[in-house]
């Protein structure tokens, strides 16, 4: 799990002793060792290791760090405690480490993740996370691994990928957050009807003078796709942009008021105060419309959370990688570049 909290490791150490575990999840006994101090840029490596104090599995952690260059690693479920759990940090041989105790236990982690409003960042590689059987019959898997984020932190690395990696010493896999990858893929986006435009009072009237009855409805969709365009640049406009225009004009026109009113400047501060009600609302339903989370109505006003969902819709939409005939994944962009 990732958060936007910039504590220090000595705050964190003062925090635990101090018995400060609200932010804590349930049942979370986890293991976590700093390799490198925080950077904006990082890849963190996340692993339900279900033991940590054997000989195999250090080899395998290290193995993998080496391997993924992570600059932070959390193991979740080491199954050990205290003393133990003291001892396998320290011979991970990394300088700086911490741990957390287990506190309560899993039926609480489905409320908490709701309390926190976290959001699963999506993934790339095998679906599964976990597989248990050796057989077909009693083969089973799920996807019981996840990276969630709060809406600030996904806010600062739009562009993080998270991928599943191979599953060794644990019915596990590790999970790989790489937050440095903020490749743009250069496709051009496909015209799409916005739902803002319906609250705007010229939108009948574009849509009437420009579809044609005597005209079949690929032409006809082709039209209103050129006018809509045309449309938005010179009446619609950009809603951001509008948003400050408006809001700035507010400003100086309350300024005027407040030394000398007069008719003509009500009026007008009335209008632009209608405007950019209508203005918010239209952002709203642009937000609501591109993050695609049904289960909230218009009108919640939370545009943070759509802008974030939306972001975190868009990075599990882009093409990470591509398999090749012999069903290896290949994420090196030159290698994707000759498949294709």
């Amino acid at each position: 799990m990732i958060s936007d909290e910039e504590e220090t490791m000595e705050e964190i150490q003062l925090n635990n002793e101090a018995g400060e575990h609200h932010q804590d999840p349930p049942n979370a006994s986890i293991l976590a060792v700093l390799i490198d101090p925080v950077d904006p840029m990082c890849d963190i490596l996340s692993w339900n290791c279900q033991g940590a104090a054997s000989s195999g599995f250090r080899r395998a952690l290290l193995f993998l760090v080496k391997k993924v260059k992570a600059d932070i690693v959390g193991l979740m479920e080491p199954r050990i405690s205290g003393g133990s759990a003291d001892k396998a940090c320290k011979s991970f041989g990394f300088d700086n480490w911490m741990r957390v105790e287990v506190v309560g236990f899993s039926g609480g982690m489905r409320q908490w993740i709701f309390k926190e409003g976290l959001i699963d960042l999506g993934l790339f590689g095998a679906r599964f996370t976990w597989t248990r059987g050796r057989e077909k019959n009693t083969f089973t898997g799920a996807r019981l691994d996840r990276a969630l984020c709060n809406l600030s932190w996904i806010s600062r690395h739009p562009g993080t990928n998270v991928s599943h990696l191979a599953r060794f010493c644990s019915d596990h896999s590790p999970i790989l957050i790489d937050t440095t990858s903020n490749a743009k893929n250069g496709r051009a986006f496909p015209f799409q009807f916005q739902a803002a435009w319906l609250s705007h009072k010229d939108f009948s009237k574009v849509v009437s003078t420009t579809w044609d009855t005597k005209k079949n409805m690929l032409d006809n969709i082709s039209n209103m796709q050129t006018r809509f365009v045309d449309w938005i640049k010179t009446d619609f406009g950009n809603i951001e942009r509008r948003k400050n225009r408006l809001m700035a004009r507010l400003d100086g026109i309350q300024n005027c008021l407040s030394n000398q009113p007069f008719n003509g400047l009500i009026r007008l501060e009335r209008k632009l105060r209608l405007d950019l009600e209508e203005t918010l609302h239209q952002e709203e339903i642009k937000w609501y419309q591109k993050s695609k989370e049904d289960w909230i109505c218009s009108g919640d006003l939370n545009m943070k959370f759509y802008h974030a969902a939306t972001m975190v819709r868009r990075a599990k939409n882009r093409i990470h990688g591509l398999k090749n005939d012999n069903d290896e994944r290949l994420q090196n962009k030159d290698q994707v570049e000759a498949l294709v």
